[in-house]
């Protein structure tokens, strides 16, 4: 078989297609034909937009779209306006049943001191849940009194510092690199680990997805994709939403609870920017398997994030507290970044958070710099642009208050009690 035989078949499907257009437009003016063809392409674009939109597939997009329709129903929509002014009314009320009178506009003449305390003294008894004595599950991580102490005495220390400025406050910028540096350590880290301090573990979930997102953009991905489990925090949710990535969830093994590593390997393709895995995830506790997950990271050349910020001081302390887990910090060949909150077990003051890459290449990618700003070159290293100087020394002054063997205690502490309510409940047989 020749060349020629093989083009035969081609160029003769061609003709037909030419006297088949050039029939149908025959009748049809010059202006008319210009006129279709645009009005086709447009209508090309915009299946092929709607068909193939990366950002989300098509099935969740189809059920919006048919909800979004069925919405327009006048007896449809009026049941859901009363619905949601149902439910704003009870929030409402949950809310603020017991709070009478707002202040609207700032008082004519300022408050001495003493009245804004006492102010300040009703304002704490609204609340009806007495967290104080430990009838909260999260939320409030610590309390003690000699803590609390520490930390107003340090905020009063920094309250006017600001480490955007970090010329005037290098204070602040040496306790930053330091409680940085201590959690690498804590990880495991080595002399090239580095990352940030971020406001919450939020935060620090942005901060990685838009690194791996800016990393995968320079090699012509134009929609990078996260594939983690269905049991990621909402952070990824919002990162997809927030920097134009898509979110695709694994899901999970319904007997260990932990992803699905078989479905997530299915998952990659040549979109994909970042696995993720939790240390612990929030529904259920699990540590999902951080080994096999980066197994798959270096086979593929993709970036693995372990989100810690639950279980960032307590997780690494658990093996020196006695309990036997899984290694899922950065020995792991493979993990490439790990978010842990300050703010939660570390028990330092609320709005703290540190972001660990293993190498400052990566930590590069989530900087944002302005060098043709007018007022100067704008940088940051991270969403904010001035922060809270006082409460980076906080975090630092926590940290050292506690060291290693006050986070180990609490670890210990911690898991065994969490033991003693599981046998508890199995015992009571109620699961």
């Amino acid at each position: 078989m020749t060349m020629r035989s093989l083009e035969d078949p081609a160029f003769a499907g061609l003709d037909i297609v030419k006297d088949k257009i050039n029939s149908v437009c025959q009748n049809l003016q010059p202006w008319q034909v210009v006129l279709y063809t645009c009005g086709t392409t447009v209508v090309v674009i915009s299946v092929k937009n709607f068909l193939f939109k990366e950002e989300e597939d098509l099935v969740p997009r189809m059920k919006k779209k048919i909800f979004r329709l069925v919405k327009m129903i006048p007896q449809v929509k009026k049941r859901i306006k009363d619905e949601k002014a149902k439910m704003a009314h009870e929030m409402e009320e949950s809310f603020h049943k017991q709070v009478e009178g707002y202040i609207l506009a700032l008082p004519a003449k300022g408050l001495p001191m003493d009245g804004v305390i006492d102010e300040l003294k009703k304002y704490q008894q609204i609340a009806e849940i007495d967290w104080e004595s430990g009838l909260v599950s999260g939320t409030v991580y610590n309390g003690d009194p000699k803590l609390t102490d520490l930390m107003s005495k340090t905020y009063g220390m920094f309250a006017w510092t600001n480490p955007l400025h970090a010329d005037v406050f290098p204070d602040i910028r040496k306790m930053e690199a330091e409680v940085v540096r201590m959690c690498c350590s804590m990880f495991n880290g080595d002399s090239d680990t580095a990352g940030t301090m971020t406001s919450g573990g939020t935060e620090s979930i942005l901060m990685a997805c838009l690194a791996y997102r800016n990393i995968a953009r320079e090699r012509g991905v134009n929609i990078p994709e996260i594939i983690a489990p269905i049991t990621v925090h909402a952070a990824f949710d919002k990162a997809a939403s927030y920097f134009r990535m898509k979110l695709t969830h694994i899901p999970i093994d319904e007997e260990t609870r932990m992803v699905d590593i078989k479905a997530m390997r299915r998952a990659i393709n040549k979109n994909t920017c970042m696995l993720v895995g939790s240390a612990p995830q929030f529904p259920h506790g699990i540590i999902d398997s951080i080994e096999e997950i980066c197994q798959l990271g270096v086979k593929y050349n993709i970036p693995v994030h372990v989100d810690c910020c639950l279980g960032g001081f307590l997780v690494p302390f658990m093996e020196k507290a006695g309990y036997k887990i899984p290694v899922c910090d950065f020995r792991v060949e493979g993990v490439t970044s790990i978010s842990a909150d300050t703010h939660k077990y570390a028990f330092a003051p609320k709005g703290s958070s540190v972001i660990l890459y293993r190498n400052k290449d990566i930590r590069q990618r989530q900087f944002f710099v302005q060098p043709e700003w007018p007022g100067g070159i704008y940088a940051t290293s991270s969403m904010g642009g001035s922060r809270a100087g006082a409460i980076i020394a906080a975090c630092w002054a926590t940290l050292v208050y506690f060291g290693e063997e006050g986070y180990v205690n609490s670890t210990r502490k911690i898991i065994s009690t969490t033991r003693k309510i599981t046998e508890g409940y199995v015992k009571s047989s109620l699961f």
